[in-house]
């Protein structure tokens, strides 16, 4: 049996009437100047730092996270059972 042909295209949507376009309402283009840069301004300098200490910061409280991991084994293992097995697998005593 051969395939059906094709489903014709839908007709194609009736012109409206549309008012013509109010001149009135559009507005003239604007220019907008960029910002120039300050020459001898601390902004670069402050750039420059505050990656850095971000960095530093992230690290510091990743260090700070693992190091309350450690010391508050016992708390941990006693308030979430599970922690045990973490413990385990690293080779420490859950302290409980």
């Amino acid at each position: 049996m051969p395939p059906a042909p094709p489903a014709a295209a839908p007709p194609p949507a009736p012109a409206r009437d549309l008012p013509p376009p109010n001149p009135a309402l559009r507005r003239a283009p604007q220019v907008i100047e960029p910002p120039l840069p300050h020459f001898g301004d601390s902004a670069p300098q402050q750039r420059r730092l505050a990656l850095p200490l971000a960095w530093i910061a992230s690290v510091l409280a990743l260090l700070l996270l693992a190091a309350a991991v450690l010391v508050f084994r016992a708390e941990i293992a006693s308030a979430w059972p599970p922690a045990v097995r973490f413990y385990a697998a690293l080779g420490l005593d859950a302290g409980r």
